[in-house]
């Protein structure tokens, strides 16, 4: 196989990958705090192996939603969203 100035192959029959497909990943800290019974690293990568949509509404515990919410865009000091996510 040929490669030409920029390390690339010459052969069509060789496809090309996007860099997100073949880069690794590395995963520095994280923190969980997330719906879906997600508490730690362990069950938010099951979470997004399983394309799981943990979308809910703000807990109660965390903050009065009904306080900040204002379904008309803009609105000062107000949220448009019941779904934090």
């Amino acid at each position: 196989m040929t490669v030409d100035s920029r390390n690339r192959s010459t052969d069509p029959s060789v496809t090309a990958q996007p860099t997100y497909l073949t880069e690794p990943v590395a995963m520095i800290g994280i923190g969980c705090r997330f719906p879906g019974g997600v508490d730690d690293p362990a069950s938010f990568w099951r979470l997004l192996w399983n394309g799981v949509d943990a979308i809910t509404e703000v807990p109660a515990s965390r903050y009065d939603v009904d306080a900040f919410y204002d379904a008309r865009p803009a609105t000062p000091g107000k949220v448009m969203s019941r779904w934090p996510s």
